[in-house]
């Protein structure tokens, strides 16, 4: 890796406390130099000493490491085969055990658009409750989530009946209503830190879905198979695990999940 970029990496880790040593290499430099373009500096050379001096930068950096392109119901089709051909199933088998709670997880759910969508999809099927934590490295995205307010923007895949039954206007935007952000926790969390299955504020494992969709791609190999594995082990038997459309899962895990359709990122934990 680039020296200079070393020196960012270090910057990030005694400043902020994340480790984005496992992130793509050429990724990171890219995201570095369109940090120094921004500004108007010429070399990484020149951007490192910048973000030593000017504390602010850190965070700026953070923030477009951590990157949040994200709406309601992002690739509609997701959301559309878990509705109506995965979680009736699920939840069916849950009733059967005399399991009322549904338990769901989003890793890497920046402004929250996502863990919202997962509490909605799952509240429609029935379930007798629902919770749903959201994570991310970025405490500032998730003051966002956490208010739970939005442009009309990210609200373009929202059917009118969902529209209806789970926002209120409120100015030039919509607000997600109170009935679904109680069922709605954020909390900041690094997939890759530290020795917990879990974030601390899910207290217990045993998700019943998780999401973790387009954060692998940003990764290496041995840092992709370390979150996967973390991933397993806090996904309750025969529970849910779903990956961003041009992802897959590691070969290491072949026999942990199977895919549940062919053609898309959704498994089922094995065993």
């Amino acid at each position: 890796m680039n020296p200079h970029c070393v020196r960012l990496l270090t910057l990030l880790r005694e400043r902020r406390g994340v480790d984005f040593s496992a992130y793509r290499p050429a990724a990171f430099e890219r995201r570095c130099r369109s940090r120094a373009d921004a500004l108007g500096l010429s070399s990484l050379s020149d951007y490192a000493a910048y973000v030593e001096a000017h504390c602010q930068e850190v965070d700026a950096l953070l923030d477009a490491l951590t990157v949040k392109v994200t709406s309601f119901f992002r690739d509609p089709w997701v959301f559309e085969l878990l509705a109506h051909r995965i979680l009736p199933g699920v939840i069916a088998e849950k009733g059967r055990r005399e399991e009322r709670l549904f338990r769901a997880w989003s890793a890497g759910c920046a402004t929250g658009e996502e863990a919202y969508s997962i509490a909605m999809t799952v509240m429609e099927q029935g379930a007798g409750e629902v919770l749903v934590l959201g994570t991310d490295l970025d405490a500032k995205a998730l003051e966002v989530a956490r208010r739970g307010y939005y442009g009309e923007s990210s609200l373009s895949n929202v059917r009118l009946g969902f529209l209806r039954a789970y926002f209120q206007a409120e100015g030039d935007g919509y607000r997600v209503t109170e009935r679904v952000r109680r069922r709605v926790t954020f909390a900041v969390d690094d997939l890759r830190g530290g020795k917990r299955r879990v974030p601390s504020e899910a207290v217990f494992a045993g998700f019943d879905l998780v999401s973790c969709r387009n954060v692998l791609i940003y990764y290496e190999k041995e840092a992709q198979e370390a979150i996967v594995s973390r991933l397993h082990q806090a996904i309750g038997p025969g529970g849910l695990l779903v990956l961003g459309e041009v992802e897959r899962l590691p070969a290491a895990f072949s026999r942990d999940f199977l895919p549940l359709i062919s053609w898309c990122p959704i498994y089922r934990r094995n065993h």
